[in-house]
């Protein structure tokens, strides 16, 4: 990448919060590869991550938790209104399961997401944060996962979530990542629980769990490289 490609990454700003592995495999990736990575939140200011994510026997979790300039990233962001995606080759998503309560509904996350696809850019998302994709429509008011392939986490891994039952309906029904989008007219596949799995649609890039954050920031560069040739 001759010219550095610039990244943004999006943390949900939800009490629940966002998931260290499936901001630090990806982060790490881009840093090393030369990408211009910044880190913003819905709300910005400090962003909740989720207790239950930091696992520091992973040697990239424990590089970015314990390096305070990274987490200080975490900490002081700014809101993701205040960013021009028009600026950026990639936003991506990252999971967790606070995404599910605030990126879905912010206005912010349609308008960014849009920006960038539109100026040719990547929209990528990992685990719960391709549910993102349920709030984002592009200029002719279709939406972006219309028809698209994609992955996210699963309704058999939902199974082991312990806030799942308390997700946000929409359509009355549907509260996992896979029936919304399903709903929406993405076309869902996956792997067996727990096991990487990445989608690529046309500049949508999404994965399917913690496991799929690294393999899909590789996804992503390999993308972003061959978008300079």
């Amino acid at each position: 990448m001759s010219v550095p490609k610039k990244v943004l990454c999006v943390l949900t700003s939800h009490e629940v919060g966002w998931y260290l592995p499936e901001l630090a495999h990806p982060y790490l990736r881009f840093v090393k590869a030369g990408c211009l990575t910044e880190i913003c939140s819905i709300a910005g200011g400090a962003a909740p991550i989720a207790e239950a994510s930091i696992d520091l026997n992973d040697a990239e979790n424990k590089e970015f938790y314990e390096n305070p300039e990274m987490m200080k990233l975490t900490l002081e962001t700014r809101p993701l209104e205040e960013y021009n995606g028009a600026e950026y080759d990639c936003v991506f998503f990252v999971g967790g399961s606070g995404t599910m309560w605030d990126f879905p509904y912010s206005s912010a996350v349609d308008r960014v997401g849009r920006e960038v696809y539109e100026k040719g850019g990547i929209v990528g998302a990992v685990c719960h944060g391709p549910i993102a994709l349920a709030n984002i429509k592009l200029s002719d008011g279709s939406y972006l996962v219309a028809g698209k392939k994609v992955a996210g986490f699963t309704d058999e891994e939902e199974a082991f979530n312990p806030v799942y039952s308390t997700f946000p309906v929409h359509n009355e029904t549907d509260k996992s990542v896979k029936q919304i989008l399903t709903k929406l007219g993405g076309i869902h596949s996956q792997a067996d629980c727990w096991q990487p799995y990445i989608q690529s649609d046309s500049r949508v890039m999404t994965g399917q769990n913690p496991a799929s954050a690294g393999p899909l920031g590789e996804a992503i560069i390999q993308e972003l490289i061959m978008s300079s040739s």
